[in-house]
């Protein structure tokens, strides 16, 4: 239950980190505001990394109407830095990030002040569903992809499963006692640092904690391009996120790396003894059977169209994520930094 002092509900402080989110801003901020949670105990500070698409003039004309919107400016553009400013000028006993990307169920904002209340976790988050970015087939693949473990890993928050500590979950919710005891993020990462952040919870004995009764709708890129961009900036950002703090990235993260490693690994072999290309071989074959299944698995639950898309579609996306992660040894080296005690 949350608990309730002179007949009002804790002040909570809604931190939404923007760049150039014209086409997601509305939508994401008329969720915000159709939440049961009082309106009067909220504050949504949106932090702009500097849109030219009008963004701002958007988020500046619902704040018209609902004063508990309010936008600031983020100068260092990147997401850590804007939670960073949504933490220090929110006034709230909660702090929440959210994500233009995404819509919130109209119960979010409360179940997780009630979950933080219950369990007395640093973070709490809940379940992330994945919807197309756009009404075309890649678009739709690609949001199937991100909900099927061979896709993305065994994640509980893409995945779902029971209420329960685990290592990460999206966006976060947090007493703001989580930032007085372990510091703020990260703003060295401008990618992995919920991640990060999230390991350094754990690393200080408190508690991250999945519910599957908060609950959001993510909104996935809508062409390929964007999508392996997007994969490509996460697995390259992973060896920066290492050198951090070594706890920010789990085994899942390293998986396509290590996959790719292997392939090269087997090419450059056969180049000198035939076994290499043979290894090489019965890797891609092993692979491409689990690939398959997963396709048929998914286009039997999703539409057989999915069939023509998706086989391919996996190995592409788990290519270029390693690929990312073995550019980014060569960008920011390889190596274990120094754990973080206090950051902020």
């Amino acid at each position: 239950m949350i608990v309730v002092e002179n007949g009002r509900k804790p002040l909570v402080t809604l931190v939404i980190p923007t760049l150039n989110e014209a086409d997601r801003i509305e939508a994401c901020l008329e969720s915000v505001l159709a939440q049961t949670y009082p309106p009067d105990r909220l504050e949504v500070i949106v932090a702009d990394g500097g849109s030219t698409d009008g963004t701002q003039d958007k988020v500046t004309a619902f704040a018209e109407h609902h004063p508990q919107v309010r936008l600031v400016d983020n100068p260092k553009r990147i997401q850590s830095a804007a939670f960073n400013l949504g933490v220090r000028q929110g006034r709230g006993d909660f702090i929440i990030r959210l994500d233009a990307h995404a819509s919130y169920n109209n119960d979010y904002i409360q179940r997780c002040v009630e979950v933080l209340t219950e369990t007395g976790a640093a973070n709490v988050g809940g379940v992330w569903e994945t919807a197309p970015g756009a009404d075309t087939l890649i678009a739709r693949a690609v949001a199937v992809l991100c909900t099927q473990r061979f896709g993305v890993g065994g994640a509980r928050f893409r995945l779902g499963g029971e209420a329960g500590p685990v290592d990460t979950v999206p966006f976060g919710a947090f007493p703001r006692a989580t930032f007085e005891t372990v510091g703020l993020l990260d703003e060295r990462l401008p990618r992995g640092e919920d991640n990060e952040f999230n390991a350094r919870i754990r690393q200080h004995g408190l508690t991250v904690w999945f519910s599957p009764q908060i609950r959001c709708t993510y909104f996935g890129r809508a062409t390929l391009g964007g999508f392996l961009k997007q994969l490509f900036g996460n697995g390259l950002y992973h060896i920066k996120t290492l050198r951090v703090n070594p706890g920010g990235c789990s085994v899942r993260h390293l998986v396509p790396f290590g996959f790719l490693m292997g392939l090269l690994a087997c090419a450059i072999t056969g180049a000198f003894w035939w076994p290499g290309w043979a290894v090489g071989g019965a890797t891609l074959a092993l692979y491409g059977l689990a690939d398959l299944a997963a396709s048929i698995h998914a286009a039997a639950k999703h539409g057989w169209a999915y069939l023509v898309v998706l086989p391919w579609l996996f190995f592409v996306a788990h290519m270029v994520y390693g690929l990312g992660t073995l550019i980014g040894i060569f960008r920011f080296g390889f190596g274990f930094g120094t754990k973080h005690g206090r950051v902020g």
